[in-house]
């Protein structure tokens, strides 16, 4: 009886033990079944950004390059994010010599890949308008030599194209406001037949002017015509 209940624990015993071990061997199997699935997701995830990356478009880009030229302090090529401004550029490239002129170009508008943005010096600006290079001129802030920039106001908006009520004739050359004919005058901005009219009369009672700002003299030409008017003539 003794010996009977003896095999009976030993026989209970290893059926314990064969049982623990088959549990174990069964949960890892089960744990690298998981480590396997998992290692093959995580290779198809990376697998599908790099697809996905691949066959991004180049306007998806996150970055541009931006050729700045002219009077700022380190001109050249740039990388830069797409949402920035020409200012950001501008600053990037050491920001503005003493000289530079601002006053032709947008510093607002936003970047462009292979966009070229010239800060023109005054001399610049002032021989263009002399030589009668400058193109046109919109609501008396932009003079751009008539060669590409990318930054000049007159490249800012599709509005500006469109709405002529925004735009002045472009003027081809500076008047001298001692030999102008009323033809001439009425080219300017603000100035129309009336006005044209009163210049020549008030020449001709008074004699040449002496200088640009005599204009002002006359009926109808106050400051803000003058401001509008000073860069396209001379005496």
């Amino acid at each position: 009886m003794k010996k009977k209940l003896k095999w009976v624990l030993v026989s209970l015993i290893l059926f314990v033990l064969i049982l623990v071990i088959s549990i174990g061997i069964i949960t890892s199997n089960e744990s690298k079944t998981n480590e396997v699935k998992e290692e093959e997701f995580i290779f198809k995830e990376e697998k599908d950004n790099q697809e996905e990356k691949k066959d991004q478009p180049l306007d998806e880009e996150t970055k541009v390059f931006v050729d700045i030229k002219g009077a700022v302090l380190n001109p050249g090529v740039y990388e830069i994010e797409k949402d920035k401004k020409i200012i950001d550029v501008v600053s990037l490239a050491g920001g503005l010599l003493e000289e530079a002129n601002t006053t032709t170009i947008n510093l607002a508008k936003k970047v462009q890949n292979e966009m070229v943005i010239i800060v023109y010096t005054n001399e610049e600006i002032n021989k263009a308008m002399r030589d009668g290079q400058a193109i046109n001129k919109i609501d008396n802030t932009c003079v751009c030599p008539k060669i590409k920039n990318d930054a000049c106001i007159n490249n800012n908006t599709k509005n500006e194209e469109n709405n002529e009520s925004n735009t002045t004739t472009p003027i081809q050359e500076i008047i001298n406001i001692n030999t102008a004919t009323a033809s001439d005058f009425d080219k300017l901005p603000g100035i129309g037949a009336s006005k044209a009219e009163a210049i020549i009369q008030y020449r001709e009672e008074h004699g040449s002017f002496s200088k640009i700002e005599d204009l002002k003299e006359i009926s109808g030409i106050g400051d803000a015509l003058f401001e509008k008017i000073k860069d396209y003539i001379t005496v």
